[in-house]
């Protein structure tokens, strides 16, 4: 069959579907990878037929002039998930959401997909999460189609918090600001507007069930395992030396999120005090960080490795502990891997993430303003020095082995496709 795999041009959002591609080519399918200009040339070195359509999007300008809050949050804030908020917190937040980040960044490319999906007859399209235009294709051509989630699925989170309080409140008109925009967008091409546009006739997940507590137990996730990919940089020799040598210190990993400073210019929280906080301790850091914030570290003691990138999942298998800030790819390679993690979260769903690691017993957290160097020295002495902390990891490595790898979510995306319920592998909501 052929397969349509689309993203925005979000190197973080696109880069989960690679192995999603990889599974479906060698099970024997045609595979394709759409995406906006400025992500072809990175994606082209993943093996997968790319192509450009449309415009890039301009959420990065967009960023640049709006509250620090708002940038960091890209206007979803989680707070409007909770019990009893109030309804108009929630459509405001809700419409900020669809106006200025998901009909950005999907509307520039929308006509080119469905002229592209209309010459090329994929069978089955797989969308990035805010990339609605692979939903309208799919459906302009007649294709089956299904989301990927790269993360938590808060799209779908917010969709049922959003119609819940809609219900509750007083009579009368209420806007609903996602199903006018996907309609107009959708109505040029013969498309109404109904929820499938929204989720999908499935979404594919790739994080393990016991982070994925909320999901809505309406929506069918098809579970896949989380395959690690870093782009095509080369892997040093000296990330394989293991245990680390000379000295034989545990090595302890730090990544702060290169979106972060491709997007809004700094990390989340201080380069320089998480890496002088770990480098009292008898450890071997090696801290993957951009150029740009080299100069603010100042002079690093020997035990101190400053790179500028460093592919993780070569990396986190030789790590005792990983320091990072929650972003979805980050913390689901280190889960891959069993490595205890200290999460700084500021952004986004990073929050939530991190609380789901802390749950389960295999992360500590500290929100990213309160990351001093005397408060990550304390929290990353307490992941080596406890057992507890490396066991949960340990059993958030097992049960992430066992999800379904890309080769086997290719066979049930065919079942799909063909009329055969994907009953084995898909689940209700965050059932195991």
């Amino acid at each position: 069959m052929r397969v349509l795999l689309v993203s925005q041009a979000e190197w973080s959002h696109a880069a989960g579907l690679v192995p999603v591609g990889w599974g479906l080519r060698a099970a024997g399918h045609d595979v394709l990878f759409a995406t906006q200009p400025d992500l072809v040339d990175a994606l082209a070195t993943s093996g997968l037929p790319t192509v450009g359509v449309g415009r890039d999007h301009r959420l990065g300008a967009l960023l640049e002039r709006v509250p620090p809050r708002r940038r960091v949050s890209g206007g979803m804030d989680t707070a409007c998930l909770r019990p009893g908020v109030d309804g108009e917190v929630v459509t405001r937040s809700y419409t900020y959401l669809v106006r200025w980040w998901w009909a950005l960044v999907s509307d520039p490319m929308c006509a080119g997909l469905v002229a592209l999906a209309r010459r090329w007859r994929p069978d089955l399209v797989v969308w990035e999460t805010t990339t609605f235009a692979g939903a309208v294709a799919a459906e302009a051509v007649g294709a089956r189609h299904v989301r990927f989630a790269w993360s938590l699925d808060l799209v779908a989170r917010f969709r049922r918090q959003f119609l819940r309080l809609r219900a509750d409140g007083a009579p009368g008109p209420r806007p609903d600001p996602l199903e006018e925009w996907i309609g107009r967008s959708a109505a040029p091409y013969g498309v109404e507007f109904s929820e499938r546009l929204v989720h999908g006739e499935a979404t594919i997940t790739q994080l393990p069930a016991a982070l994925r507590a909320e999901d809505p137990a309406d929506v069918a996730y098809l579970p896949v395992r989380h395959v690690p990919y870093n782009g095509s940089r080369p892997v040093p020799s000296w990330v394989l030396t293991e245990p680390p040598e000379p000295t034989g210190r545990p090595r302890v990993s730090v990544c702060l999120g290169s979106s972060s400073v491709a997007r809004f210019g700094r990390y989340v929280c201080s380069a320089a005090e998480v890496v002088h906080g770990l480098a009292a301790l008898d450890v071997e850091v090696v801290a993957a960080l951009a150029p740009s914030e080299h100069a603010s570290l100042g002079s690093l003691p020997g035990n101190v490795r400053l790179e500028e990138h460093v592919p993780l999942d070569a990396l986190l298998p030789t790590c005792a502990a990983a320091v990072n800030h929650g972003g979805p790819g980050t913390v689901a390679t280190a889960a891959v891997h069993g490595v205890p993690q200290l999460v700084l979260p500021a952004e986004f769903d990073a929050p939530l993430l991190a609380a789901g690691l802390v749950a389960q017993g295999a992360a500590r957290s500290v929100p990213a303003e309160e990351a001093d160097a005397a408060t990550v020295r304390d929290h990353v002495t307490a992941l080596l020095d406890g057992p507890s902390h490396r066991r949960a990891a340990r059993a958030l490595r097992d049960e992430v082995r066992a999800m379904p790898d890309p080769y086997e979510l290719g066979t049930t995306l065919t079942d799909l496709v063909r009329g055969t319920p994907a009953a084995p592998l898909a689940t209700a909501g965050a059932a195991r």
